[in-house]
């Protein structure tokens, strides 16, 4: 396996000296190999300029120059140059890229993922940098310090040319987390417990068991203080997505959402066996909702198999006030202890990260987009879209399931990804690829 780490200097701009010193001990723990895009702003409201363009002598052994490819499908571009005040780095990238998935060096976390006619798309990622924020007196200046981030890309390429991408982002002392390992100015150490690990959209009963079981090795390292669900319900049974499809009605016509909503239930108990110290938080999502949306609409009359269990569901309703029907039902059958299934609108805010939008409710009764919650001004992470994606504060998980789920067509941008926060409060996105969350997974 080789290792890298890819990061970002700004021209005319001191290192973050403390960071600096964790990247030097991630580069001999991890016999890595450092990457340094170098790239340039000139600050009109800078009193004087120095006489020629320079970069701090710390970063200079390690930049890179032109482009690098680290292995068949994945390349830095070190010959890009983006403005560091850019507020979308990777916009206009999806075709510049070809067939490869792509690393930019900028002073903004980003990432983006491009849909491909396979299920297996690219993805784009912007690095952060290692240079202290230095910006013009401007709006724009203003906007590139606020969102300027001090980390990296830490890459991983196996043996069979695969690759692990994941952002490591600084805390004030300029140590940073990846994975189960802490780096710090001082020393490395092992990391303390992650404090959340929301799960790409999970789909009971359309299960990638290679995804499952790598993601359950990923909760045993970083030990996960909440595990955070979403869209655990699919509701494929009678599910909106085929209800005008008389083809799709007929091949379900002897499924049962009694059945399903069971299997569901046990995938909580699946989930918990990961790690049973974990608390577990399932987010109020559409598919869910499905199941609410299922009892007041359904034409049960046409539906006899599901019909005693209709029934029974709304003369539960009736004695306890009209509960989230999912909830009630699965509290019902059983869950481990401490399970916590959030409400409409409730907020589920870890360390200063709002955990409890699935992300298909909008703004003023819209539908939710990514960029949407991005525009909130506040630290956001979130599911529904089943393609990961970094924007500003909002983070977007992936999806836990199969990439086909039959309404799908390709092209696709699907991917297996799951947003992951350690205990100084930083995030990243960790993408399953192959059946491996990192590159000597086993």
């Amino acid at each position: 396996m080789k290792t890298y780490l890819v990061t970002y200097a700004q021209s005319e701009t001191k290192v973050h000296a403390k960071f600096w010193e964790s990247v030097l001990r991630f580069q001999k723990c991890n016999d890595a190999e450092v990457l340094v895009i170098a790239g340039r702003y000139k600050n009109p409201t800078r009193k004087t300029e120095d006489d020629g363009e320079w970069w701090d002598e710390a970063v200079t052994p390690f930049v890179v120059n032109g482009r690098r490819r680290l292995c068949p499908n994945l390349v830095v571009y070190g010959d890009v140059l983006i403005q560091p005040t850019a507020s979308h780095p990777l916009t206009g990238f999806e075709v510049f890229v070809g067939k490869n998935s792509g690393i930019f060096g900028h002073t903004k976390r980003a990432l983006e993922v491009v849909p491909t006619g396979t299920r297996r798309p690219r993805v784009l990622w912007s690095t952060s940098a290692c240079t202290v924020a230095n910006y013009s007196a401007s709006k724009a200046g203003a906007k590139g310090a606020e969102n300027h981030v001090i980390g990296a890309v830490v890459v991983e390429v196996d043996d069979a040319g695969r690759y692990f991408v994941r952002h490591v982002s600084a805390a004030r002392d300029g140590s940073f987390t990846d994975l189960s390992t802490k780096y710090t100015p001082s020393g490395v150490y092992e990391a303390p417990p992650a404090t959340s690990i929301v799960l790409g959209d999970y789909h009971a009963g359309r299960e990638d068991e290679d995804v499952l079981e790598a993601t359950e090795r990923l909760v045993q390292e970083v030990l996960p203080k909440n595990i955070v669900l979403h869209d655990l319900l699919d509701f494929d049974a009678r599910n909106h997505h085929h209800a005008k499809s008389r083809q799709e009605r007929y091949k379900r016509r002897f499924d049962t959402v009694e059945s399903e909503v069971r299997h569901a239930v046990a995938s909580i108990w699946r989930v918990h066996g990961w790690l049973t110290s974990a608390t577990l938080r399932v987010v109020r999502s559409n598919h869910d909702e499905a199941f609410d949306k299922w009892l007041e609409t359904a034409d049960i009359e046409a539906d006899p198999v599901n019909a005693p269990y209709y029934h029974e569901m709304w003369a539960r309703a009736y004695r306890e006030g009209f509960p989230d029907a999912f909830a009630a039902e699965a509290e019902r059958l059983g869950v481990p202890k401490g399970t916590h299934f959030l409400g409409v609108d409730e907020s589920l805010v870890i360390q200063d990260v709002e955990h409890g939008r699935h992300g298909h409710l909008g703004v003023n009764g819209s539908r939710g987009t990514p960029r949407a919650y991005a525009k909130l001004g506040s630290k956001v992470s979130t599911g529904h879209t089943h393609v990961a994606r970094i924007s500003d504060g909002a983070f977007t998980s992936g999806v836990s399931a199969q990439l086909d789920h039959g309404y799908n067509h390709l092209p696709s941008g699907w991917i297996h990804a799951h947003i992951l926060q350690y205990a100084d409060g930083k995030r990243t996105i960790v993408i399953i690829v192959c059946g491996k969350y990192k590159g000597d997974d086993e």
